[in-house]
């Protein structure tokens, strides 16, 4: 495990598919779009995506966001989002969130 920190550009972490991945003690501000985004979470092995331990902020959309075409796969805690532009701090449309501060 690492430090990452995404500054400016489109959407700070992207996870494209897939199961079992772990975005985790990211710092991730000032994206032009979202910060973290999941978008179609298979599940394939039947083990969900985890988010947690992250700061995210000063987006220009969500801070964490899932897309509709995700399930309930992918579980969000303990995470930190806050003064993102245009939408809630953690929307989902699939999966769990407990524990953020938003």
């Amino acid at each position: 495990t690492g430090e990452c920190r995404i500054i400016e550009g489109g959407d700070g972490i992207v996870l494209y598919g897939g199961s079992g991945n772990i975005i985790r003690n990211n710092i991730v501000y000032g994206s032009a779009g979202n910060g973290i985004r999941v978008v179609q979470d298979t599940a394939v092995s039947n083990t969900p995506n985890a988010i947690y331990n992250n700061t995210i902020y000063r987006n220009e959309l969500s801070g964490i966001y899932t897309s509709a075409a995700s399930n309930d796969m992918t579980i969000i805690k303990n995470n930190i989002s806050y003064l993102n532009a245009t939408r809630a701090g953690v929307p989902i449309a699939g999966g769990a969130a407990s524990n953020n501060l938003t």
